[in-house]
């Protein structure tokens, strides 16, 4: 979190009541994801959203003191969005999700996420689900002809 003030600083330059907000990194928040939530990024938070056994896309982040979702990361699972949500217990404070029927499903939206969203966790695009040659829907990082 950046400490960032008001804008009504004191005579000696200095916020005069200063306040801590998440630093919004390329407008993530302005993007709707059209995932699921947000909701606690804890055991129990996940156990009271999430059913396990299905693919799925993630987002990790945190709300602000205006209850904005401030997404820093996506993910993926391929075979239970569950299992690796409590993986990432400490990784934030918030999560948002969705189901897919398939792994192919899961990786085209996590594509689409990174490319629409560009969180600032994600340094790197999607890999592909193991064993397959799926391609991104957006890019050619995967040897897609234009």
């Amino acid at each position: 979190m950046a400490r960032l003030n008001n804008g009504d600083d004191g005579a000696d330059g200095r916020p005069s009541a200063p306040y801590l907000r998440l630093a919004y990194v390329r407008g993530q928040t302005m993007k709707h994801s059209g995932l699921t939530g947000p909701f606690p990024l804890t055991f129990e938070g996940i156990e009271d959203a999430v059913k396990g056994g299905s693919p799925g896309v993630y987002a990790l982040g945190s709300k602000d003191l205006q209850g904005r979702f401030a997404i820093m990361s996506l993910g993926r699972s391929d075979a239970d969005i569950k299992e690796r949500l409590r993986e990432c217990i400490g990784a934030g404070t918030h999560f948002k999700f969705d189901y897919f029927q398939s792994e192919r499903e899961a990786f085209e939206r996590e594509c689409e996420l990174f490319h629409d969203i560009r969180p600032p966790g994600n340094f790197v695009h999607p890999g592909r689900p193991k064993g397959t040659t799926l391609r991104c829907p957006r890019c050619r990082i995967f040897g897609q002809q234009p």
